[in-house]
């Protein structure tokens, strides 16, 4: 009986000190946001794309934190299966192109917070996501001599691709006012390891803006 009493004071003091203990650390969200240049892998006459990130941080200590990460990146490229139609035509034609191809990533990052200064800090992080691919081709021009402007509009191929990816991002940014040190400025550089398409796929790099509270 003594026994067992002692057990029950003991799991009583452990869950008493867990939430102790966590509410002990410095603890705040940040939410970011970040636009920039976007790769979305190796594709054929493949041009220089955007991405458009947001991210929402947790803190769990002044070095640890979890993210919920989304990004998105969009790319125009040439795709071979639109050989097939020696008659067409297909826009907006931006470095001989005639498809596009966008991946969106949802999922929850693991990170560390390194402070350099008051100023100044880099971040870490790696975790896994959903990553969903989207590849279609641009409305074809055909051409046809009965249609008032001489061209038939057509639709080319759509498809999709989901999958496991294991995002990696990196970050370094810095604190420009003295006054409102929960704003920062910064500039991220991130990538995604996919089984799939290989190891730095969904490259992407740009300017970030963050707030803390």
């Amino acid at each position: 009986m003594m026994k067992k009493n002692m057990n029950k004071k003991l799991v009583l003091l452990v869950l008493l000190t867990i939430p102790l203990f966590l509410f002990s650390q410095e603890r705040k969200v940040k939410a970011s946001l970040q636009y920039g240049f976007f790769k979305a892998g190796d594709y054929k006459k493949i041009q220089p794309g955007h991405s458009f990130g947001f991210d929402l941080s947790y803190f769990l200590s002044e070095h640890f934190f979890l993210t919920a990460h989304f990004n998105y990146g969009i790319n125009y490229y040439y795709e071979d299966v639109l050989t097939k139609f020696p008659d067409s035509h297909s826009f907006p034609d931006k470095g001989n192109t005639n498809a596009q191809v966008i991946l969106n990533n949802i999922g929850l990052l693991a990170g560390y917070h390194l402070p350099i200064n008051q100023w100044f800090n880099i971040t870490g992080q790696m975790g896994v996501s959903q990553f969903i691919e989207i590849k279609q081709d641009f409305s074809l021009r055909i051409y046809a001599p009965e249609q008032i402007q001489g061209y038939d509009m057509g639709w080319g191929f759509s498809k999709n691709h989901f999958c496991i990816a294991f995002p990696v991002k990196f970050n370094v940014s810095f604190t420009p006012f003295k006054q409102r040190k929960n704003i920062e400025l910064g500039y991220s550089l991130g990538f995604y390891i996919e089984p799939d398409f290989g190891f730095f796929t969904g490259l992407y790099h740009g300017p970030q803006l963050s707030l803390s509270f």
